[in-house]
């Protein structure tokens, strides 16, 4: 699959990643993370993240955090090839 055109959010702050340990779950650590991601780019009202296509867990937690899908997509190459997904969210 190629890379679909993605339109580019000059003006927004990436969330690279959040990761919590299994154990963590539930505990509200990664609202915590994202909190103070979000509070360090301060200067930004528009976020977005990059989050694996079939990773429900992050998908719904980023749901959650209140961002959404704008249909950009792309192929990431780790060992394999996986689509990732992008969600934006802008600041109330």
């Amino acid at each position: 699959m190629k890379d679909i055109i993605i339109k580019n959010l000059p003006d927004a702050g990436e969330v690279d990643a959040i990761y919590v340990l299994s154990e963590y779950y539930g505990r509200k650590v990664g609202y915590r993370l994202m909190n103070e991601a979000i509070s360090r780019l301060s200067e930004y009202n528009t976020f977005f993240v990059w989050v694996f296509e079939k990773n429900e867990r992050a998908i719904n937690f980023y749901h959650k955090y209140g961002f959404e899908f704008d249909g950009c997509k792309k192929e990431w190459t780790l060992c394999t090839p996986v689509t990732i997904v992008r969600m934006v969210m802008k600041r109330a």
